[in-house]
């Protein structure tokens, strides 16, 4: 059965074809006999909703839609909003509340809280909940390992500003990887005294994260984030590193990667901002051989209800 990956700008499949209106219809005629769309976050709502309408009006039951809901649609703060915003959430949600009205269409999501806040606000069905347990790595018995470095990787709207501090007095490094970041980026935004600490590498592929192997420990912290977003969140990143052997530390309000990682020693290390001096040198330690096999372990039961496994998540198993 042919799959489409629908996100905001392009249909993601044969070399990304620009998304309109025209496109998806196109796209749609085209698979009319049988295929599935995943519609990727709140950026495709509306693109889904009128996949729906075109689905319903030319009678094409054989096309099976799915939204993978990525996180909760949050209404701005009154510091943050204004009237552009307040619109667009309101569009959103009542789309967002329509698409969750209909059963033929199936919702997915990334963590048990996220799929209860879910049920609560729509008075649904819970999504079923598909873990982005993807692009899994092994951990290298080759690749020597760095003994006083922590790794980030990412974007530098997430970059770990606060736990500069507490790595400068432990006298370890953070080596970061991604795109925007580097040393007159980190004086520029008022941090030029950390800098002897912090080595970029630059940007990288998806597709290669060869560089993990390296390290013993990756940094999730953004403790001054109190949405339930973070609260809930389960991102691909945590268990790229857990399956390759990483120790993953991340601030308390992470509340869903702490307890489900909770009964592997070492996996998930939660620290505050009032502890985390004391706690930095033991986190470039990593896990020890049991815990590294308990995680694997454990990450591997998980793609049972992966993103990979298409027949599962789409509820073409029944």
């Amino acid at each position: 059965m042919p799959n489409k990956f629908v996100h905001r700008g392009s249909l993601k499949q044969n070399g990304d074809k620009y998304l309109s209106i025209y496109s998806l219809l196109q796209s749609i005629i085209k698979y009319r006999k049988e295929a599935y769309f995943i519609f990727h976050g709140q950026s495709s709502l509306p693109y889904l909703f009128l996949a729906w309408v075109f689905i319903r009006g030319l009678n094409m039951s054989a096309i099976k839609l799915t939204y993978d809901v990525h996180d909760l649609h949050e209404k701005p703060k009154k510091e943050d909003g204004n009237v552009r915003s307040l619109i667009r959430f309101y569009i959103f949600y009542y789309i967002e509340k329509y698409i969750f009205s209909r059963n033929r269409i199936k919702k997915i999501t990334v963590s048990v809280g996220l799929a209860n806040e879910m049920q609560k606000i729509y008075g649904s069905s819970k999504p079923t909940i598909v873990y982005n347990v993807s692009g899994m790595m092994r951990p290298s018995n080759t690749c020597v390992k760095l003994n006083n470095s922590l790794l980030y990787f990412g974007t530098a709207g997430r970059f770990p500003f606060l736990l500069l501090d507490a790595i400068q007095a432990s006298g370890i490094d953070l080596h970061v990887y991604g795109r925007g970041m580097n040393s007159e980026w980190m004086i520029s935004e008022g941090y030029a005294k950390y800098v002897d600490n912090v080595t970029f590498f630059g940007a990288y592929s998806p597709d290669d994260l060869s560089f993990i192997h390296r390290y013993k420990c990756l940094v999730i912290y953004a403790p001054n984030d109190i949405s339930l977003n973070f609260k809930y969140s389960m991102p691909n990143k945590l268990f790229q590193a857990l399956g390759s052997g990483l120790s993953v530390v991340v601030s308390s309000n992470f509340s869903e990667m702490i307890e489900t990682f909770s009964a592997i020693r070492g996996a998930v290390i939660s620290i505050d901002p009032e502890s985390v001096q004391n706690d930095m040198r033991r986190l470039t330690s990593g896990m020890n051989r049991e815990s590294i096999e308990q995680s694997l372990a454990f990450v591997e039961s998980l793609k049972l209800s992966s993103i990979e496994n298409y027949k599962f998540a789409l509820g073409l198993d029944k």
